[in-house]
């Protein structure tokens, strides 16, 4: 620590940063390491940091007043004048003599236009200073005095109107700058004093929403519409803000509200096709998103224009996957190819789009293009766990056992790194049936040469017998089917991973795996009756 002190008096933080972490590592209970670090961080204006070392040292010592007059300086740089109140003050119940605390708070308040309370503040501060001979600070607090005094002559107002004005005028300037907390805090104030100012129940909501609090911004959009229902902007905010919250419905009851009142403004319309996309209305959303892009055009914000375009063709890809989505469901794979294409045309960096059409070619039989799809799928999103599966599903039912094994092993990492627990069991016992067919696989082939040649001995025997090709192919085609047990088939018909559209492949599963059957005995009776006839000249 001492070390690190020395860095930071020759202002070289980075380097008092270094041993100030390796301090915590050997004493992670120590504050002042927490403290000193946190000043540091502060020296190379990382507030953010430096907030959080603060907070640990306090953990550790709450008792420790320069600790949070720290903090609230590095509130304060980040313009979170509320905050760094909060911490002045309770620096100054700790230590109520210790007039740089009492000067804090009045630069603080002047931050966002308290003046009153950060005069007295610093007439505070300066008797302090004063009593403890400090000349220099005093005077710095006597020119700071001079500014507020300022501040508050030009700040009176000079009757209702203007005061709300007033009030208005300070927080459009915090809301430019994004300091929406602060904005907050005065706009508390406004309303107290001027509760039938829908403005003031605007601009909290608005800086609400912005920081995410959005049941408190429906409530004072709520109150802005009763005291003024006929405003669009207020019944746009609220849809804005039942459309953070995922209640898009009552967003589009608002933004209709908003148009049927301001009919020429893109961006209600714009914000209602998003909502309609997300309910999966697309035809309503696309007629939304062309309104909204002509007026846009028509005003020459060809920024938002852009961004319009970008949404509309999205929603029309969409909705041509749920028309696709429908199809599949109803068997009608042909079509749903057609409009796969048109949406992979649309967006050729979709994996879901060749995912579904996978499928659909796999319903067809046209087996290596489903391969070629789900193998792009997977490559356009290689976290996607439900692809490995499907794609594991096709490899086991095909033979391909080892290729099979490794896609279940990935699908069951994805799924149990999801905590999707039971679809990991699912891809676990896929595995297993997998192992067991790989297993059988070697054990069948380690008996071929036997079984094969005892299947040859039979059919010489049949040739001389004097049997005829067709009886003898019969005969060894019977033999063959016997000698050739059926590897067990995957899970794919308990659990498919999708109701309707899963059913329907585990049929085609089942279907494919009898023909790759009856194709290989034919083709082994066919290879044995050859070597027969080539041995024993029948």
């Amino acid at each position: 620590i001492d070390k690190a002190k020395n860095y930071i008096d020759k202002k070289e933080y980075k380097k008092a940063i270094e041993s100030l972490d390796k301090a915590i590592s050997l004493n992670p209970k120590d504050s002042d390491s927490y403290y000193w670090r946190g000043y540091a961080y502060s020296g190379i204006k990382q507030y953010q940091k430096a907030i959080a070392d603060y907070s640990k040292s306090i953990n550790l010592n709450p008792q420790d007043a320069p600790v949070y007059s720290a903090r609230g300086n590095a509130y304060d740089e980040l313009k979170q004048y509320g905050k760094a109140v909060d911490d002045y003050s309770k620096a100054i119940s700790l230590n109520p003599q210790d007039a740089s605390f009492y000067y804090a708070r009045g630069v603080s308040y002047n931050g966002f236009g308290e003046y009153q309370k950060a005069k007295l503040d610093l007439i505070k501060a300066s008797k302090l200073y004063k009593e403890t001979g400090d000349i220099a600070s005093y005077n710095d607090v006597q020119e700071s005095l001079k500014i507020i005094e300022e501040n508050i002559a030009n700040s009176q107002p000079t009757n209702q109107e203007n005061d709300e004005a007033y009030y208005l005028k300070i927080v459009n300037s915090y809301m430019q700058k994004k300091e929406y907390e602060t904005a907050i805090e005065i706009l508390n104030k406004a309303i107290i004093l001027y509760p039938e100012n829908s403005d003031f129940y605007v601009f909290r909501g608005y800086a609400y929403s912005e920081i995410k609090q959005y049941q408190k911004a429906i409530l004072d959009q709520t109150k802005s519409i009763s005291l003024d229902p006929q405003n669009s902007n207020n019944y746009h905010g609220l849809g804005l803000s039942y459309s953070a919250i995922g209640q898009y419905q009552k967003a589009i009851e608002n933004y209709t509200k908003a148009i049927n009142l301001n009919p020429q403004y893109a961006p209600i319309y714009y914000a209602r096709g998003l909502s309609y996309n997300n309910l999966g209305e697309y035809q309503k959303a696309k007629l939304d998103l062309i309104k909204a892009s002509e007026l846009y055009k028509e005003t020459g914000n060809i920024t938002f224009y852009n961004n319009v375009q970008k949404s509309l063709k999205k929603t029309e890809e969409n909705g041509k996957l749920n028309t696709a989505d429908n199809l599949l469901r109803e068997n009608k794979n042909e079509d749903a190819i057609v409009f796969l294409d048109e949406a992979i045309a649309l967006n050729p960096q979709n994996a879901l789009s060749y995912y579904m059409r996978g499928m659909a070619y796999l319903a067809l039989n046209q087996y290596p293009k489903a391969l070629l799809d789900y193998t792009k799928s997977i490559s356009l999103d290689p976290q996607n766990a439900k692809y490995y599966s499907m794609r594991g599903l096709y490899y086991n039912n095909r033979g391909e056992y080892q290729k099979a094994k490794s896609d279940f092993i990935q699908a069951g990492k994805l799924f149990k790194n999801k905590g999707d627990i039971e679809n990991y069991n699912i891809a676990n016992k896929n595995l297993k049936i997998t192992e067991q067919n790989i297993a059988f696989k070697a054990t069948q082939e380690a008996s071929k040469k036997r079984t094969r040649e005892l299947l040859v001995k039979r059919a010489c025997l049949m040739g001389k017998q004097g049997y005829t090709d067709g009886e003898i192919g019969n005969e060894i085609y019977r033999l063959v089917r016997i000698n050739t047990p059926a590897p067990r088939r995957t899970a794919s018909s308990i659990s498919p991973y999708s109701n309707s559209i899963g059913r329907q492949f585990a049929e085609i599963f089942d279907n494919l795996f009898e023909n790759l059957n009856n194709v290989d005995m034919q083709d082994k009776t066919s290879d044995i009756m050859q070597v027969a006839k080539k041995r024993c000249k029948f």
